[in-house]
């Protein structure tokens, strides 16, 4: 799901003084992927975002019935304004703005309840192979 946000954003990832951005050179992307083997379910969110905010991770997780991972793929180039910690406002992030969080946690919430992508996996295998010494 493509992200879009109401008006000018803070670009997160910069110390002081930040710009703002009106519009994206590339999309930013929520996405999710819910896994399900034998009725055990882990849902993973994966946001264009620096990094994960506890208060995020939290807001999205918040009363699902299985365990969501919430993930940030590190961008520098994604939207600021969604922590809290006043230390991730100063070093990289922005001051808050309800309306960032808002927007992430509302795309994530209808990916993971509206319409996830739902893999039932058959098998899982692993292998472990010892190699000698190389002389």
């Amino acid at each position: 799901m493509e992200l879009r946000f109401p008006g000018p954003v803070t670009v997160g990832g910069y110390a002081p003084w930040r710009s703002t951005a009106t519009s994206a050179a590339s999309p930013l992307f929520a996405r999710a992927l819910v896994l399900d083997v034998g009725g055990q379910q882990v849902r993973l969110v994966l946001l264009d975002l620096l990094l994960v905010a506890p208060r995020l991770r939290d807001r999205i997780a918040e009363g699902q019935a299985h365990p969501t991972w919430v993930i940030a793929t590190h961008t520098h180039s994604g939207p600021g304004g969604y922590d809290t910690r006043p230390a991730a406002q100063l070093a990289g992030l922005g001051a808050l703005d309800p309306e960032v969080e808002t927007t992430l946690v509302t795309a994530a919430l209808l990916l993971i309840v509206g319409r996830p992508l739902l893999l039932n996996l058959a098998g899982f295998a692993a292998v472990m192979k010892s190699f000698p010494r190389s002389v």
